[in-house]
């Protein structure tokens, strides 16, 4: 008897091949990032959105939709 395709797992059929799809997972407990992000600062832009940059070379990495500031980097004064 032949094994089902993808030993089970759910297959789905996308323009006549086959696909098997993993379900996505949660990372395992922990601290998770501990401290400042390192190499980048923030500033607030004119608009009053906080702007994510690089220490570095001062490039623009990021603006926020919202004016909450970003978890963890640094403000430039």
């Amino acid at each position: 008897m032949e094994k089902p395709p993808g030993d089970g797992l759910p297959v789905v059929k996308l323009g006549g091949r086959r696909e098997v799809f993993f379900m996505a997972k949660n990372a395992p407990p922990g601290p998770g990032r501990r401290g400042a992000v390192r190499g980048r600062s923030q500033f607030i832009g004119p608009g009053g959105h906080p702007v994510k940059r690089d220490i570095r070379t001062g490039r623009i990495l990021g603006v926020k939709a919202d004016k909450i500031p970003f978890k963890g980097v640094r403000r430039e004064k």
